[in-house]
């Protein structure tokens, strides 16, 4: 009679009346089956579905011979293989997998790989560690810094005559490969490459072989002479090149001249030395016929042109004009002037108040600056 499967851990039940224990879940692939000496219903397991025998190691089909599993579950073997199943090689697990023949050498070339001897050609091409020929070490030349060519200094030339010199831990040539001769702070280095005291030399100035010192002065000084010497000298102002004294006066001053010389030249003050400018009266005829304004000139000399000019109207009388003082009040005027050149007082005047005209004789009171 058919009945069905129980599940996995179920609970007994019957068939036939016989009780049927459970399956467990390594057992799940199994079916009942009455077995006539026990009188008992039990589980087996159908060939093919995963029972019988010991399970195969390694991976592929199990080994069925007459439609019957080996007891030994064994993987295929060569000779359940057929001679033309054409199994793919990428499927097979070789030892030595198999190439192509296109690299493969040639008749002469295999024959050649015992080993040979003697001049290597076409006849005899190859070389194996049984070749005579390897049995010679070859030991290479040595190569150590001696052994170099003249365009690289050998390093046992360093510090030594004809080599070159070598540096200090400081970086610097050491003063024994400088010259012969102890070197320290009082020696000094000659050019026949000795080290030696300084000796001699002058113990005051005069002693020098180019100075000569004749009676000094306080406030001399030493001043080539052109001879090859120095000589002791008062040095005046007019020894300086950017001075230009001639003639000079007591009261006189250094003024820079600006237009000719470029130097500094004495000249005198004006107004004195010390005290307020002086001022110079000149008295000036702006004509005889009113005007409002005009021009006139001054002459003098020593003057620098483009110097500024002070000048202003001066007191009365002036000539023509009445005696008294106060009468130059009537004629009020302002001017200006520059010097134009070193003889030469350019002024300009204008009459002072409206519809005002001058005539004739005015003072004025001037002084040229510096």
């Amino acid at each position: 009679m058919a009945t069905r499967r129980p599940a996995v851990g179920a609970d007994a039940y019957r068939i036939r009346g016989k009780t049927v224990a459970p399956l467990t879940a390594a057992e799940h692939l199994k079916l009942p089956r009455y077995n006539n000496t026990t009188g008992m219903v039990e589980w087996v397991t159908v060939s093919g579905e995963g029972g019988g025998g010991t399970p195969p190691s390694g991976t592929g089909f199990r080994h069925v011979t007459n439609g019957v599993e080996d007891g030994a579950a064994q993987l295929v073997t060569n000779a359940d293989v057929a001679a033309n199943a054409a199994i793919a090689e990428s499927k097979l697990s070789l030892n030595f997998a198999t190439h192509s023949n296109a690299n493969d050498p040639a008749a002469g070339e295999k024959s050649a790989l015992a080993g040979t001897s003697g001049t290597p050609g076409n006849a005899n091409r190859y070389v194996t560690d049984g070749d005579a020929r390897n049995t010679n070490a070859r030991t290479p030349t040595s190569h150590g810094a001696t052994l170099h060519d003249a365009t690289v200094e050998a390093t046992a030339n360093k510090g030594q005559a004809n080599g070159y010199a070598g540096l200090g831990a400081g970086g610097r040539v050491p003063t024994g490969q400088l010259g012969s001769g102890t070197a320290n702070s009082t020696t000094f280095l000659r050019g026949d490459q000795t080290w030696a005291a300084a000796s001699g030399g002058a113990t005051s100035l005069d002693g020098l072989s180019d100075v000569a010192i004749t009676v000094p002065q306080d406030g001399q000084t030493l001043r080539h002479n052109g001879a090859g010497e120095f000589v002791n000298v008062a040095l005046g102002i007019d020894d300086l090149a950017e001075v230009a004294v001639s003639d000079p006066q007591n009261g006189q001053v250094l003024t820079y001249d600006g237009v000719t010389l470029l130097k500094w030249v004495n000249a005198t003050p004006t107004g004195g030395s010390g005290g307020p400018p002086a001022l110079t009266t000149v008295e000036v005829n702006l004509g005889s016929t009113p005007r409002r304004s005009g021009r006139f000139t001054i002459s003098g000399s020593g003057w620098t042109a483009n110097k500024p000019v002070v000048i202003r109207q001066a007191n009365g009388p002036y000539t023509g004009k009445g005696t008294r003082a106060d009468e130059a009040e009537m004629d009020q005027v302002s001017v200006t002037g520059r010097v134009l050149n070193a003889t030469t007082i350019q002024c300009y005047w204008q009459a002072v108040g409206q519809g005002g005209r001058l005539r004739g004789n005015v003072k004025f009171d001037y002084f040229v600056g510096s």
